[in-house]
């Protein structure tokens, strides 16, 4: 009986004193449970993924419509008179469009407007 009691005292006293070993876990501020979230929740991770596409689409949309340069061969590598390149005509051109009425400031202004509506 004696030896029951004692073994059931040291375990209680072995279990206590492993429980009392383990150091206590860091404490969990409220700054560091926000970066745990913002680092796991997936829809705030899919939010960060799309202000990265939004502020790609702002880069684009600030620049200016692109230039066309264009070259057209004819009358080039017939038969007869226009054997070979003597009777061929090249033209070149050069297109662009000009925009009118702030647009380019708009589509600015509508990119920023996206990225903002996505911020929280």
């Amino acid at each position: 009986m004696w030896l029951r009691l004692a073994a059931v005292a040291a375990f209680a006293v072995a279990s206590c004193a492993w429980a009392q070993a383990v150091p206590p876990d860091a404490v969990l501020t409220l700054d560091d449970a926000f970066a745990r979230v913002a680092r796991t929740h997936p829809d705030l991770r899919l939010a960060d993924g799309q202000r990265r596409v939004l502020a790609a689409e702002a880069e684009r949309e600030a620049l200016h419509p692109p230039l066309r340069l264009g070259a057209e061969l004819e009358n080039a590598f017939g038969s007869g008179a226009a054997r070979g390149l003597d009777q061929a005509e090249l033209t070149v051109s050069l297109a662009g469009v000009l925009e009118r009425g702030g647009k380019l400031d708009a589509r600015r202004t509508l990119a920023q407007a996206r990225i903002d509506a996505l911020a929280p």
